[in-house]
């Protein structure tokens, strides 16, 4: 597996043979077993990638320098919140550690937010959508390095219709309303939203999910074209053998006129979306639908400028989106397909020839994601 270039990276594989790490001496001063600290050492003593034990010291070993209070405040609101979803715990705080040590980001509203609160006891109750927004950036910062000379940027969506006739126009919440009240039946609207998405799967156009187009011929090191321009490629900061969401469907929380809705209507909603995801699973039209996504994508750029072609990869639905199993949401997942023990892949170095690398594929990559 190939390994970051960093100066606190290194630093901290240097130091690690004489002291504990930074993880273990915060689980230490925190007193309790149950601080997010020692909970974060469970998670990753339970890790089998030392790779990824490195890069969550990394991160901890910025975070800590950057908030003076260890016990209360922001710093371990911020284990707690990454802790939440342990599938992407690591790149979580990643992508924080980074944001906060990059200077082109000092001038932003978010970090100065962040700077402020690095002497507080009291975390800002909007940590969560700060941390997002953080998040967010450093991720576009990692994609438009790569637009200019080789690729120009192809933002696109992939697209669920399930409203497919004049009076199924009605949002999703809409939806919930009518059966909550009686109205009409969770069975009436399951077969109407399945109907709709089997017509979309065999009509639909919206097959694309791409950040990248690229604007001339990948070639590899004997000048044969690996890639031909206009292929589309993925962009994902982050280590390939993750497993993530690739996209995510009715998500209808996400909407902040709704959200104080959500305790009265979330049971509802996690019984309509799993019947949905059962049915998904079941029907090869669902399965056809990911196909056609994953022939229209070339690879995947990881972090390091890393090319996983899509061959190696594979696409799946899940009833697990970015809020964990209390509110299910359908989605299209992706990860090193489990049947490969390597992989032949490709790094990026702002030339039209990649360069051919070969990445071992651990082998106790887990099962699937999708909630119970």
């Amino acid at each position: 597996m190939f390994k970051k270039k960093l100066n606190e990276s290194t630093l901290i594989n240097e130091i690690a043979p004489r002291r504990h790490s930074k993880i273990d001496y915060l689980c230490k001063q925190s007193k309790t077993e149950e601080s997010q600290y020692c909970q974060l050492k469970k998670f990753r003593d339970n890790l089998n990638d030392d790779y990824l034990k490195r890069e969550l010291e990394h991160s901890i070993f910025i975070l800590d320098g950057f908030f003076a209070k260890k016990n209360v405040g922001t710093f371990p609101v911020i284990i707690k919140l990454a802790l939440q979803n342990q599938e992407r715990t690591v790149n979580f705080l990643e992508l924080i550690s980074d944001f906060i040590k990059d200077k082109n980001f000092n001038e932003t509203e978010t970090f100065r937010v962040l700077k402020k609160q690095k002497n507080t006891s009291i975390a800002p109750e909007n940590l969560d959508s700060l941390l997002r927004n953080a998040r967010y950036l450093e991720h576009q910062k990692y994609e438009n390095r790569f637009v200019g000379d080789f690729f120009n940027k192809k933002s696109t969506r992939l697209q669920l219709n399930y409203a497919c006739s004049d009076d199924a126009k009605e949002k999703l919440f809409d939806t919930l309303v009518k059966i909550q009240s009686g109205q009409e039946t969770i069975n009436y609207h399951f077969f109407r939203i399945t109907n709709c998405l089997s017509n979309s799967f065999k009509s639909g156009s919206h097959y694309i999910k791409a950040d990248l187009e690229s604007k001339s011929d990948f070639k590899d090191e004997e000048g044969n074209v690996i890639y031909p321009k206009g292929s589309f490629f993925e962009v994902k900061k982050m280590d390939p053998f993750i497993d993530s969401y690739l996209s995510e469907f009715f998500s209808i929380f996400k909407e902040s006129s709704i959200l104080n809705q959500k305790p009265a209507y979330i049971e509802l909603y996690n019984k309509l979306i799993e019947r949905i995801f059962i049915w998904l699973e079941k029907n090869q039209l669902s399965e056809n639908f990911l196909q056609k996504v994953k022939s229209k994508m070339s690879g995947i750029f990881y972090e390091n400028n890393i090319l996983i072609p899509t061959e190696f990869i594979e696409l799946y639905w899940s009833n697990k989106g970015q809020r964990g199993c209390d509110e299910k949401r359908l989605s299209i997942r992706f990860r090193i397909d489990p049947k490969y023990t390597k992989i032949n892949a490709y790094k990026f170095v702002d030339k039209d020839i990649l360069e051919p690398i070969e990445l071992q594929v651990p082998p106790t990559l887990k099962g699937k994601v999708i909630c119970q």
